[in-house]
């Protein structure tokens, strides 16, 4: 039972910290911002530069 506890209370403990350091880093350090344009819209140039759907690029991921 103590172990169950133990474990059960870092998990919460992990998951807590994991979205709040998160949230953290991304706010400041990183300055991630829903607003920001990705370079594939920014340097849009029709040949190496264009915008996809997350599926073809989820698909070069593993094919690379």
């Amino acid at each position: 039972m103590q172990t169950l506890l133990i474990a059960l209370l870092s998990g919460i403990g992990f998951l807590v910290a994991y979205h709040t350091y998160g949230r953290w880093l991304g706010s400041k350090i990183f300055r991630l911002s829903a607003k920001a344009i990705c370079p594939s819209e920014r340097l849009n140039d029709g040949v190496d530069y264009v915008p996809t759907s997350k599926s073809v690029v989820f698909g070069h991921h593993f094919t690379s």
